[in-house]
């Protein structure tokens, strides 16, 4: 009987694997509504680590950069296509990423009647066409709250919550054509500040809000103080000849207006868009 024979074979190694990130929200080619948080959550495994956790992962929605953790909620998105991306990293630095495509449906204006022009926006609330959304937070995490409806021939805009900031100005921009250039001579940025002054500017066609508007451009415009460190505001703009019914608009809270430029962004809603670029501000559809 032939004695048992051991053999050893040569050395070799096991190649690192790279892990396996998966997005479970938004699934892919999700549909959301545009005043409602996007929920976005998911979960990696490594071959060698195991489960991986939050402080692996890195996420960007459009390129930019959002918190490291497994799920959270983001808001002030505006309409349209999104790109989500999970990128996971072990603990040997092997990273893998998965992507998946999301879109936020434009703001959807049904008629509705007519509130009272006094700056505390009252009528809102019980107004079943109207849409309710927050600017981009305050350095303190508060936030200022927008109202928006229209009725046959105005759009109406009340924002509450808004701090007193240094003579600050609290703005609506309108695309009229929705065409997304940069801001053209029939896109208009209507202004007020908390002491009262109003304005309305016109768009250059070269990136900027510094030419005077057309003669027959025109708003109407009241500010309401709640306390000493909050005020209110409400806008009714004529929607006039407007034939499309497709437009984009723009809400803010901005530095004092001779400041704005375009590269000054404050408190918007959506929360990325740049002033003067009206790509970026909110699809808006008048029913």
């Amino acid at each position: 009987m032939e004695d048992d024979i051991t053999k050893i074979s040569p050395g070799f190694t096991v190649k690192n694997q790279e892990p396996n990130p998966i997005i479970e929200s938004p699934i892919a080619d999700e549909i959301f509504s545009p005043t409602i948080p996007v929920f976005i959550s998911g979960s990696a495994t490594d071959p060698e680590d195991g489960l991986l956790l939050g402080e692996t992962y890195s996420w960007t929605i459009d390129q930019i950069s959002y918190p490291k953790q497994n799920s959270f909620f983001v808001e002030g998105l505006a309409p349209g296509n999104h790109t989500v991306t999970l990128t996971v990293t072990d603990s040997q630095k092997l990273s893998a990423s998965t992507s998946s495509s999301f879109t936020i449906l434009p703001l959807s204006l049904y008629m509705s009647s007519s509130p009272n022009l006094d700056g505390q926006c009252n009528e809102y609330a019980s107004e079943n066409n109207t849409i309710h959304f927050n600017l981009k937070p305050y350095s303190d995490d508060t936030r200022a709250h927008v109202s928006l409806l229209r009725s046959s021939d105005s759009l109406w805009v009340c924002f509450q919550g808004l701090k007193h900031i240094n003579s600050s100005n609290v703005v609506v921009a309108v695309d009229r054509d929705s065409s997304g250039n940069d801001a053209q001579s029939d896109d208009l940025l209507y202004a007020l500040n908390d002491n009262g002054y109003v304005s309305i500017r016109s768009g250059n066609g070269a990136g900027g809000f510094d030419s005077p508007p057309p003669s027959t451009a025109n708003f109407q415009s009241s500010a309401f103080q709640i306390t000493s460190t909050l005020w209110s505001a409400e806008f009714k703009i004529p929607l006039g000849s407007l034939l499309q019914k497709q437009l984009r608009l723009l809400f803010g809270h901005l530095p004092p207006i001779t400041r704005l430029s375009k590269d000054r962004v404050q408190y918007f809603y959506p929360y990325n868009a740049v002033l003067t670029s009206p790509k970026t501000w909110a699809s808006t559809t008048l029913i």
